[in-house]
């Protein structure tokens, strides 16, 4: 009997977010998993106004893409040798990392819908070199779940929720 194969473990990357900020200690982890799937870089300053605007908008693109894409945000400011390596002068600039190399996207606030432009395409590129990645995103939830009741409470708990009074009452006795 052929079973068809899974997908293979290392196309699923867990990550805690899809939305990520880069800095020089970390950026070779995030070279290595545009090898997997397109990373965008966003170099970002808080003093740019067009920055303020693009950042929500590649946001939501980027989670509109269900973990094809990471998007890497990259302060210009406190990274000044990140920005200088990938030639970056101005904030925002974005560009995709693929298999390691950077590919400029493009510079300053862009419409929605021509930035998708440029995901849609960034993917097909991604696609033809077998890029095809997915994030699966786990959040810390912070719950623990409860410790179980001992049998004759958990029993006695689902006597109450069935309406029955004396079978709860026997189990609280035994």
């Amino acid at each position: 009997s052929q079973q068809t194969p899974a997908a293979a473990p290392e196309d699923l990357l867990k990550l805690p977010s899809l939305v990520a900020q880069g800095n020089e200690t970390n950026l070779r982890n995030f070279i290595e998993v545009s090898n997997q799937l397109p990373v965008i870089i966003e170099f970002k300053a808080s003093w740019s106004e067009q920055s303020k605007s693009l950042t929500p908008k590649l946001e939501s693109l980027v989670k509109a893409l269900a973990g094809r894409i990471l998007l890497l945000q990259i302060d210009l400011d406190s990274n000044v040798n990140v920005a200088k390596a990938f030639k970056v002068g101005s904030a925002p600039t974005v560009l995709a990392l693929l298999r390691g190399q950077p590919v400029p996207l493009f510079e300053g606030d862009q419409p929605a819908e021509n930035i998708q432009v440029v995901f849609d395409r960034v993917l097909e590129i991604a696609a033809e070199n077998g890029m095809t990645g997915v994030i699966t995103v786990e959040e810390p939830t912070g719950e623990v779940a409860p410790p179980p009741l001992p049998p004759r409470h958990q029993a006695a708990y689902d006597a109450i929720d069935a309406g029955d009074y004396q079978e709860a009452v026997n189990q609280y006795e035994a």
